[in-house]
């Protein structure tokens, strides 16, 4: 019996160091993982887009409309025993029980249109242009992918005709 009790206790402080909190401590935690997932997400989405366009398939996007993280914990302990009359062998036994579960529900919406055209349709503000080429990032690289054409030279061209090719003065050489 007092092995029986060991083991007992065992298990129930092995289950409680693999116990996540719920709750109010797993805020922290949980947004922060749904953020980076949500961020991985847009990079893998964007860059497929940026893809297709190049070879002339339309981009599609969707976006997450809500998170819902649904946690239920449900734990017990139950003792029974028999005694027995007239010095017969008593019995007892322990028992617990746990269950945890995790249930996301995850809501997801097609971006089509107004915001769907404005999404594809904005220019880049030279804002974001200008500060990734102060980040460091090749200007050459960040200027290819992102100008049109600048004081009237056109860049390269991707259309369902073909690839027209920029303006022999658009890549100067820094000589």
């Amino acid at each position: 019996m007092r092995a029986f009790a060991s083991a007992v206790c065992i298990v129930a402080l092995t289950a409680m160091g693999c116990y996540r909190p719920i709750g109010p401590q797993s805020v922290t935690r949980d947004r922060h993982l749904y953020a980076g997932s949500l961020s991985d997400s847009w990079k893998e989405q964007t860059l497929l887009n940026i893809v297709k366009m190049r070879y002339a398939d339309p981009p599609v996007f969707v976006d997450v409309g809500n998170i819902v993280a649904s946690y239920s914990l449900v734990q017990g302990v139950n003792a029974t025993g028999n005694i027995h009359p007239n010095g017969a062998t008593a019995d007892a036994t322990i028992g617990g029980f746990g269950t945890y579960s995790n249930t996301p529900t995850i809501s997801y919406t097609p971006l089509t249109g107004n915001k769907f055209v404005s999404s594809l349709a904005s220019p880049l503000p030279p804002e974001a242009v200008f500060s990734a080429i102060q980040s460091g990032l090749p200007a050459d690289v960040i200027l290819f992918a992102s100008v049109a054409s600048i004081n009237g030279l056109k860049n390269q061209e991707a259309t369902l005709h073909g690839i027209t090719p920029a303006d022999p003065n658009f890549h100067r050489s820094g000589n």
